[in-house]
C-alpha cells in the first residue's frame, strides 16, 4: 500500500499513465499505435439541406413523398427561399402540380421557420401562422409590404383598420420574424 486515499491507479517504479493507457484505449482507437488524425473528429457544421432532408426522413415514409421533398429542397438557396416553381417541379418529375404542393407545404413546416417560402409575403406568412398571429388586419399588413417599405406607415395604418397602438405592435412582431431563415445555416452550393 502506497497510502493513498485519493482513488488514483496505484503504479509502481517508473511506470507513467496517461489517461489513454490507464482507460485501456490507445490513441487510434484499435490498439495499433496510430495517431488519429485530428481533421477526422472534427463535426462539419450541418447544412440547411441537411437539416431539411434529416426533418424530411422523420416526417414521411411515403417514398414518393421523399423524393419529391428532396427535389423541392435541393431548390432551396442559401437565405431559404425555393428558387424553382412547382410547375416546373410537376413537369421534371412527373408528379401532379397538386402533389407537388402538398410536399411543399409539408417541407414549409420544417424548421427554420419560413424555409421553403417562394416570396418575401409567404416567408413572412408562414411565420405568423406559426405564431398563430396571422389575423385579417396582419394579412393586409403583409399583402401590402411594399407600403411598408415606401414608409406609408398611415396609409398602411387605414388599410389594417387597426389604432395606432395596435399597428405598432403589429409592426413589432414583424420586425421579429427572419426575413431569410436559411442563413443560420451552413450552405453547399
Amino acid at each position: 500500500d502506497d497510502g493513498r486515499s485519493d482513488g488514483a491507479p496505484r503504479t509502481g517504479g517508473d511506470e507513467s499513465y496517461s489517461v489513454s493507457s490507464w482507460s485501456g484505449l490507445s490513441s487510434g482507437g484499435g490498439g495499433d499505435g496510430e495517431e488519429r488524425d485530428f481533421e477526422s473528429t472534427i463535426s462539419v457544421p450541418m447544412t440547411l439541406h441537411d437539416h431539411l432532408k434529416s426533418q424530411l426522413n422523420l416526417s414521411t415514409l411515403d417514398v414518393r413523398y421523399r423524393m419529391i421533398g428532396g427535389t423541392i429542397i435541393d431548390a432551396v438557396d442559401e437565405t431559404g427561399y425555393l428558387r424553382e416553381s412547382c410547375a416546373a417541379m410537376a413537369e421534371r418529375l412527373g408528379a401532379p402540380l397538386d402533389e407537388i404542393e402538398a410536399v411543399l407545404q409539408l417541407v414549409q413546416s420544417f424548421e427554420p421557420s419560413g424555409v421553403a417560402a417562394r416570396s418575401l409575403e409567404e416567408c413572412l406568412t408562414v411565420q405568423l401562422k406559426e405564431l398563430n398571429r396571422f389575423d385579417p388586419a396582419m394579412q393586409i399588413l403583409i399583402a401590402h409590404l411594399p407600403l411598408l417599405a415606401q414608409r406609408d406607415l398611415n396609409g398602411l395604418k387605414r388599410l389594417c383598420g387597426v389604432d395606432e397602438e395596435d399597428f405598432k405592435e403589429m409592426l413589432a412582431e414583424v420586425r421579429q420574424l427572419n426575413p431569410k431563415p436559411g442563413l443560420a445555416y451552413g450552405f453547399e452550393p
